[in-house]
């Protein structure tokens, strides 16, 4: 059979797949229903000439707005973007996933991308999840959490995979765009989701700060001493072990300490921690309050 004439056949085939789908009617389906079926009859065909045939995976990105070029992509715009994208993939998959863009074209500004495949690593564990398996589950993590952005949801179990996402929001802000996600699965079923200015500004409040505070002693010794009245202090000898940097207000009352490199303090200190909407911390202070242990009394 020529490659000319399998691929007429084919082509045959998936016009009649589409009249039989459209027949059966469309009225009471979503999109990605109807858009699945079509995928799913064709992927039948194929199978018809080859069992083990199946599709690509390929994940369809639409930009639509203000800034939004029909059928073209500014670099600056890209730049911003679809690194992000990529990032929020791999991060949703636990796992490096490699977009690669394949087409682009229009309404409003659609790229077509697919996933690089793994190599295969010879150390890799036998029962490792397809590679299929894995980005499939990626796109899964990221389309439900852009849907519950979009219905002001809860997200406080996708809350690392957002720290990610939050680059792309920020981005759709900037261009004044919004951005429409399919992701075409290669057993031919379609989900979709789309990020628009409500996501975004959701995104932006679970962003929102407030302060926590809480009284604690740090312990170890001491690996730096600042002029601005800041002591660093290493709990343990490990390269791991956790330093903090303990603040003193009045920076004449460390120097009147008379502490040195290397000795061992125990402070009592106020934490204060910058925490968002769905608990991730922003930043921490440490603020000195006294001593624990006999230490040099002031002069």
């Amino acid at each position: 059979m020529s490659t000319a004439w399998r691929a007429r056949v084919l082509q045959q085939h998936r016009v009649e797949a589409q009249e039989e789908v459209a027949a059966a009617g469309v009225d009471d389906r979503s999109s990605d229903e109807i858009e699945s079926d079509l995928r799913v009859a064709t992927l039948e065909i194929h199978r018809l000439y080859d069992q083990e045939a199946t599709l690509d995976n390929e994940l369809r990105i639409r930009f639509s707005g203000t800034d939004a070029v029909q059928g073209s992509l500014d670099f600056d715009m890209g730049d911003a973007l679809l690194k992000p994208l990529q990032d929020s993939v791999s991060a949703a998959a636990n796992q490096v996933v490699t977009l690669k863009l394949v087409g682009l074209s229009k309404g409003s500004t659609v790229l077509h991308v697919r996933p690089v495949p793994k190599r295969a690593v010879e150390n890799d564990a036998g029962d490792a999840l397809p590679v299929e398996a894995v980005q499939d589950y990626g796109m899964t993590e990221l389309l439900a959490l852009v849907r519950a952005l979009e219905d002001e949801g809860d997200v406080g179990h996708l809350a690392t995979l957002l720290s990610y996402l939050d680059h792309v929001t920020d981005a759709l802000d900037k261009f004044g765009i919004q951005m429409d996600l399919t992701w075409l699965r290669s057993d031919g079923q379609v989900r979709s989701a789309a990020l628009t200015r409500r996501g975004c500004d959701y995104a932006a409040r679970l962003r929102t700060v407030r302060p926590a505070t809480e009284e604690i002693t740090v312990s170890g010794h001491i690996t730096e001493l600042k002029q601005a009245g800041v002591v660093k202090v290493k709990s343990g000898t490990s390269p791991r072990a956790q330093a903090f940097d303990v603040k003193f207000e009045d920076p004449s009352v460390l120097v009147r300490m008379r502490l040195a490199l290397g000795d061992n303090v125990t402070f009592r200190v106020k934490k204060t921690q910058s925490v968002d909407s769905v608990n991730r911390t922003k930043s921490t202070t440490y603020q000195f309050l006294g001593m624990l242990e006999e230490h040099p009394k002031l002069l």
